[in-house]
Parts: C-alpha cells; structure tokens; sequence
C-alpha cells in the first residue's frame, strides 16, 4: 500500500475514534486487516501483543482495532489481548543514547 493511501486510512480511523458522531466501524477492520493479517497465524493461542510501531504506525491506535478473522471477528484487539507499546529497537537505542549523551553528573544516592 502507498504510504499516502496508509495515512489516509490511520487519519480517517484516528478521527473516528475521536469523534463520536462518526462511524469508525469498518475503518478498524481495514486497517486490522493490513496490519495483523501477516501475522494472525502466529497470534493463534497468544495472550499478550507488544506493539512496537515504527514511523507511521505510531499514529494508529491499535487498541480500537478489530479482530477481522477466527471466533473472535469484531472485537476490539484490547478486549482479546494485553497490549502493550514498545519502542522499536533503533527507537530504544537512539533514546537511550540521548539520555547518556544529556547526564552531565552520575546518580547518586543517599
């Protein structure tokens, strides 16, 4: 998918879910497709997603995505797994190396 047709569809889902006079019901669905699909197989049995977005797909809030196959089509990814956000490796290390290069004195404790 072109990016621009990808920040199309996580914009209309974002502002769908912010206001509730809209109709988000098929935009979760969409974007769960594209984005979980891949990887549905391997979700089989899973109680715990780490969601590590990159680039765009900070702007998808994945926990108002829905379940698109198996007994559970429909609801809400939040309602059938713990979620939780990470940054993406290359995220991690650039923060971490931020912090590092900002310390002007060690931590100390008293």
């Amino acid at each position: 998918m072109k990016s621009g047709k990808y920040i199309k569809r996580s914009a209309a889902f974002r502002a769908a879910c912010a206001d509730p006079r809209k109709d988000y019901h098929p935009l979760p669905a969409r974007l769960s497709r594209l984005l979980l699909s891949p990887a549905f197989a391997q979700l089989t049995g899973k109680k715990r997603l780490v969601v590590c977005p990159d680039g765009l797909l900070w702007n998808v809030p994945f926990q108002a995505l829905t379940l698109s196959a198996g007994k559970q089509t429909g609801s809400f990814l939040w309602q059938r797994y713990d979620l939780a956000y990470a940054y993406s490796a290359a995220g991690a290390q650039a923060a971490l190396r931020a912090s590092i290069a900002t310390c002007t004195s060690p931590l100390t404790a008293s």
